[in-house]
């Protein structure tokens, strides 16, 4: 006989969240929102909690690793079942990082609840995709050096930037998503109009 445990998983994971789910990088995301709509939906009771980390004198919402890396803690319950997880805050190249903005925090906390949900059972056929992809991604991951090398190219500017893609073009650049060139681009303009500003002056 199933468990109220067991019961919530297979009522969740039978929930279609097509209509919530989002491509990005080729990857297939449940938007946090649409999710936390649907618990709400299907079951009776639904809290979500930020875990706080004491840091010093400061209070914060996250916290790091043993070599530095910044993580976030989450914990859902629903219908008296909880589960707490953990993620790694991670920038615009989904690599984990040391010195997190608040943006980037608030984004960790929103995946982190996603797949807490998961485990609940909503959602978590996304979840068999994405590790059947892993070593795919993993073959494909960007090479660090090349991409400080694209940044410094931005910071001076779209031709600059444009100068120095070219030069890298090849197995150099595998990895570089449309999200990654358009967050490159977008650097170089900004380069561009403080250029033409300071000009103006």
């Amino acid at each position: 006989m199933a468990t109220k445990k067991q019961k919530l998983f297979e009522r969740l994971r039978s929930i279609n969240v097509s209509q919530y789910v989002e491509k990005k990088n080729g990857l297939d995301y449940l938007s946090w929102a649409g999710a936390f709509i649907l618990m709400h939906q299907n079951c009776s009771s639904v809290k979500f909690e930020k875990h706080f980390f004491q840091i010093g004198s400061t209070e914060l919402p996250y916290t790091f690793d043993h070599s530095g890396w910044a993580f976030v803690k989450v914990s859902v319950s629903a219908d008296n079942e909880t589960v707490t997880e953990v993620f790694p805050v991670l920038n615009y190249a989904n690599k984990a990082i040391q010195n997190p903005n608040s943006f980037q925090v608030n984004t960790a906390h929103q995946r982190c609840l996603v797949k807490c949900l998961a485990y609940l059972g909503l959602g978590i056929d996304l979840y068999l995709k994405e590790d059947l992809r892993d070593s795919a991604v993993v073959e494909k991951a960007i090479n660090p050096e090349v991409l400080k090398e694209l940044i410094l190219s931005a910071e001076q500017g779209v031709a600059s930037l444009k100068d120095k893609w070219n030069e890298l073009k090849g197995e150099k650049l595998d990895g570089f998503t449309q999200d990654i060139k358009k967050d490159l681009h977008e650097i170089a303009i900004k380069a561009d109009e403080k250029e033409a500003e300071r000009n103006a002056e």
